[in-house]
């Protein structure tokens, strides 16, 4: 609310007005969940059927997707049975051809990808931390970790613990993404608490 009481109960909303969506959903991530199944992330809500989403979800290296389904209460993740199990050591791609859309009708951009592959499980110094911001600018919530993972294995984000405190698990120690993230080799990931602030105070 923008009324300077705070609300507007009985009265209509200060911010009413025509706020159509215009905008496309996007991919967001791939994750493996085991050698058959993936979660697709979008950026919004989509509310498409079993056959549009096997249709509109294009594999490489002659895969398929045998089953889909748009995951409630959110619907922005789908989860996928593939036609036959993933393969160590290679990267696949999954490409969008248009027909998938949100709950709006609007549809993801046809053409646009996102690579993944079978994880493999982290061990000691497969990741390093590359930079620690503790006192970001204007004491905010910007602050990051960043890791860089030096080893030539894809590594799920989700099976690494991150916190605080002494010993082998260190007090409060959380997944450092609990839905899942893939990390390729010798690639970065900024962890913060939030995105679009870090995004807007550094360069990235």
């Amino acid at each position: 609310s923008v009324d300077a009481r705070g609300g507007t109960p009985s009265e209509a909303n200060s911010v009413s007005s025509d706020n159509p969506d215009v905008l496309n959903p996007v991919l967001v991530k791939v994750v493996v969940t085991d050698s058959i199944h993936l979660r697709v992330f979008f950026s919004e809500p989509m509310v498409v059927d079993t056959q549009i989403l096997k249709e509109g979800l294009i594999l490489d290296h002659g895969l398929s997707v045998v089953a889909a389904i748009v995951v409630a209460p959110a619907f922005c993740m789908a989860e996928l049975t593939l036609s036959e199990p993933l393969s160590p050591a290679v990267i696949y791609t999954l490409t969008l051809n248009g027909v998938v859309c949100d709950c709006v009708g609007n549809p993801a951009p046809t053409g646009t990808f996102l690579t993944f592959g079978l994880p493999s499980r982290p061990f000691f110094n497969d990741l390093k931390i590359n930079e620690v911001l503790s006192n970001p600018m204007g004491d905010t919530d910007g602050d990051f970790v960043e890791i860089y993972n030096v080893s030539d294995k894809i590594i799920d984000l989700r099976n690494v613990m991150m916190g605080t405190g002494n010993g082998d698990l260190p007090d409060n120690a959380l997944p450092v993404i609990a839905d899942g993230f893939q990390l390729f080799p010798h690639q970065y990931a900024a962890i913060c608490k939030n995105r679009a602030l870090t995004l807007s105070q550094y360069v990235v």
